[in-house]
C-alpha cells in the first residue's frame, strides 16, 4: 500500500522525535504507542520540545524516575520538576463533545470542551497524591500537568483568552464598557464565569487556580498539536499557565517557548489582572 505524502511526513516527524526523546520516556513506549498512539505521541513531542528548549531532562534509568510522572526535569541536587502528560478524549455520554456537522452553522461547544479539560486536570491532580504517598515525588517538587486536546472536536477554535485559561480561571465572555451619554467604548473586560454546567445540572468549578486546594499543581501546559499538525519550531505551540497559588511555583520564562500566562494581583480591593507573554527561544 502506498503511503501518501502527509503520512510520510508524519512518520518522519515521529521518527525524529523518537531519536531525540526515547531515553527520557518509558522503555515500553514502542509497545504502548501501537495501542494508544496520540497519548504516546504527546509524551514524545513534549519531551522533545522541552529538550529543544534546553531544559535538562533526566533519563528514565533510576528507579525513582521510572516510577514517577511521565517526564522529569532536573533543577538542582535532589530537586525535580515532574510533568504528567494526558491526551484528552471527546468523552462519552450526554456531555461528550460531538463532531461538527459539515456545511451546518453551529456554535463551538465551548463548555463541553472545558468539561473535558477539567476532567483531565482533575484526574492528574489526584494522581499527584498517589505519587506523594509512594515517596516518588517530594512535597517540594514542582508538578506540571500537560494537557493535549487535539482529539477533541473543535478544541483548536479559540477566543482571545485561551480555553485552558478559562477552564482554570473564571473568565467568561468578553464585555465592552460604554459611556452612557456618548455611547463610546471606555473599557473592556470579561464576565465572571465560576462554573460550567453539565446536562445533568451539576456545576463544575472553573476557578481551580484561585483555590488553594489545588496548590500542589505548579502550572498547566497545553497544546492541540498532533502528528500531522505541528509547528516548525518544537514547542512554539505550547501554552504554560502558572498557578498563582502554587506551593512550588515555576519561574516566569521557564518554558522558553510558546506562550506563558500568569496572574498579577492588585492591591486595589480584590481586583486582579492576567498577564501574558510570548516566550522568545
Amino acid at each position: 500500500m502506498e503511503i501518501n505524502s502527509q503520512c510520510r511526513e508524519a512518520k518522519s516527524f515521529l521518527q525524529s522525535l523518537w531519536t531525540r526523546a526515547e531515553a527520557y520516556l518509558d522503555s515500553d513506549l514502542s509497545l504502548k504507542i501501537t495501542r494508544d498512539f496520540h497519548q504516546r505521541f504527546w509524551e514524545l513531542y513534549l519531551a522533545s520540545a522541552l529538550l529543544d528548549a534546553g531544559l535538562p531532562l533526566l533519563p528514565r534509568k533510576s528507579e525513582r524516575v521510572m516510577a514517577g510522572p511521565d517526564i522529569c526535569i532536573s533543577i538542582g541536587p535532589e530537586r525535580r520538576i515532574w510533568v504528567e502528560a494526558v491526551a484528552v478524549s471527546p468523552g462519552t455520554g450526554p456531555d461528550a463533545v460531538q463532531e461538527a456537522t459539515p456545511g451546518v452553522a453551529q456554535d463551538v461547544p465551548d463548555d463541553p470542551i472545558k468539561l473535558r479539560l477539567l476532567n483531565a486536570f482533575d484526574e492528574k491532580y489526584r494522581k499527584h497524591s498517589a505519587y506523594l504517598k509512594k515517596g516518588v515525588v517530594c512535597p517540594s517538587d514542582p508538578y506540571v500537568i500537560a494537557i493535549n486536546a487535539a482529539m477533541v472536536p473543535s478544541a483548536m477554535l479559540e477566543r482571545e483568552v485561551p480555553r485552558i485559561v478559562r477552564s482554570l480561571l473564571p473568565f467568561g465572555h468578553s464585555v465592552i464598557h460604554l459611556d452612557r451619554e456618548s455611547l463610546k467604548a471606555v473599557g473592556s473586560g470579561h464576565r465572571y464565569q465560576g462554573t460550567v454546567t453539565k446536562l445533568s445540572g451539576a456545576e463544575i468549578p472553573t476557578d481551580a487556580f484561585l483555590n488553594s486546594t489545588f496548590g500542589s499543581v505548579s502550572a498547566v501546559l497545553y497544546s492541540w498539536v498532533d502528528a500531522f499538525n505541528h509547528p516548525d519550531e518544537l514547542g512554539a505551540d505550547l501554552l504554560l499557565l502558572h498557578n498563582p497559588l502554587a506551593l512550588n511555583s515555576l519561574d516566569l520564562g521557564f518554558l522558553r517557548r510558546g506562550h506563558e500566562f500568569w496572574v498579577e494581583w492588585s492591591l486595589r480591593g480584590k481586583t486582579w489582572n492576567m498577564e501574558t507573554q510570548v516566550s522568545e527561544s
